[in-house]
């Protein structure tokens, strides 16, 4: 077995161990069904002398191969019935991407 498969099987027993069911509906084409981690963060905002502004983000990450693509702006998640829609892409390493979504 290759170092390759070695991590795609990695990333596939996570996502199914961790990961939620969720369906991705692109801007056209059908939806696609496939595992998602659902992030709830908290981003601190530039301070100034006294003061600090703390903003909750939301993003999915999934297994690139599940879509063959990056998602576009505007394109949507459902998960466990809330959908969210795609800000833009904040990480993508080719083997696993990370979607801003509100």
């Amino acid at each position: 077995m290759s170092e390759e498969s070695t991590y795609d099987d990695m990333g596939d027993t996570l996502f199914d161990a961790l990961g939620e069911d969720a369906t991705f509906t692109p801007a056209a084409g059908n939806p696609v069904s496939l595992k998602v981690v659902l992030r709830n963060e908290l981003a601190m905002q530039p301070t100034g002398y006294e003061s600090r502004a703390w903003q909750g983000e939301k993003s999915i990450e999934f297994i690139l191969a599940d879509l063959g693509r990056e998602p576009n702006r505007g394109e949507r998640f459902t998960v466990d019935e809330t959908t969210y829609t795609v800000q833009g892409a904040t990480a993508n390493d080719g083997r696993f991407c990370t979607v801003a979504v509100a």
